[in-house]
């Protein structure tokens, strides 16, 4: 008996567990799978067509139950190929796995269920140790504080620009030089006036 229920996949296993010995494990088999009626191939069908990924599901429990309605429609005289299998299985996956769709149909070569299963697999543990989104408000605030920052650099530049440009103006006109006076230590005796020395006077000849 052990070596009968061994030989019988996953998926049937619990079909047979109530047996106790090898005669009602065949039994039951023969019950259940030998002489299907066309509403239970029907509802197989279904079953596949409609499957879906939960959010709570792992790859593995969805392919498990996808690979379970497959096998009975095999034992049911009804086998699928193994690109239509998939093809029901590519309709019912998460949105997060659809990105992987098109690289999966892209094979030339058909999929195996223990192929796709490793592929998907692989994508799931990369969807899970993906550095994760931060909440929006959190987002929300960070550029808050980085505009805020941002600004307040920008006003420090302008201002001491512009500090530095109007020192520079007075310097530039003579007014306020930084020898003292207004006009530095110019000064014209002559004509009696601070914007040039009597060196430089047009009037001095008119005193001499």
């Amino acid at each position: 008996m052990s070596l009968l229920v061994g030989s019988l996949s996953d998926t049937i296993i619990p079909t047979v567990h109530h047996a106790t010995t090898s005669k009602e494990v065949w039994d039951t088999l023969i019950t259940t799978y030998a002489s299907p009626s066309h509403t239970r191939i029907l509802s197989l069908h279904l079953a596949l067509q409609n499957i879906e990924h939960k959010p709570d599901e792992t790859i593995t429990q969805f392919l498990q139950r996808a690979r379970h309605i497959h096998d009975e429609l095999a034992a049911a005289g009804r086998p699928l190929s193994p690109e239509d299998s998939n093809l029901y299985v590519f309709k019912g996956l998460r949105e997060d796995f659809r990105v992987m769709i098109p690289t999966l149909t892209a094979r030339s070569d058909s999929i195996t269920y223990a192929e796709l299963h490793n592929l998907l697999l692989s994508h799931e543990f990369m969807i899970n140790t993906a550095i994760p989104k931060l909440p929006a408000d959190v987002v929300s605030s960070t550029h808050l504080v980085e505009q805020s920052s941002t600004n307040h650099s920008r006003e420090q530049a302008y201002g001491s620009r512009g500090r530095g440009s109007r020192g520079r103006g007075r310097a530039r006109d003579g007014r306020w030089g930084s020898r003292g006076g207004r006009f530095g230590n110019q000064w014209c005796s002559y004509y009696q006036r601070s914007n040039h020395t009597n060196a430089t006077c047009y009037y001095k000849d008119q005193h001499s």
